[in-house]
């Protein structure tokens, strides 16, 4: 993901987003200004830990391939939409601009 990240970036010119950390700096009531990227990292790796045992989960029981990958995206989104939102983060993604759903779903 962070090659991807990097490449789009690199295209698009889109500086670098600190929308996770702004995530978890309202959620928790953190100052948001003074570390960044800290709360960028505690936000991916937390997001990480909550999500990882569902997709280890589903591949115990079989589950692999583009159809579970497709499925856990999809439960990926999910989580990190419905935190932002809830943070005062984003507004609703379907709101968004084309382009920002778009690279959304592309990496």
């Amino acid at each position: 993901m962070t090659v991807s990240n990097k490449l789009e970036q690199f295209i698009t010119g889109r500086p670098n987003s600190y929308v996770p950390g702004h995530t978890t700096g309202n959620l928790f009531r953190i100052s948001r200004s003074q570390t960044p990227d800290h709360l960028n990292h505690l936000h991916h790796w937390s997001m990480g830990l909550i999500t990882a045992p569902v997709r280890a989960i589903m591949a115990y029981n079989g589950m692999t391939g583009p159809y579970a990958s497709f499925i856990f995206m999809a439960l990926r989104l999910t989580a990190d939409e419905t935190l932002e939102y809830n943070a005062g983060t984003t507004p609703l993604p379907w709101t968004l601009p084309i382009m920002d759903q778009t690279i959304d779903l592309l990496h």
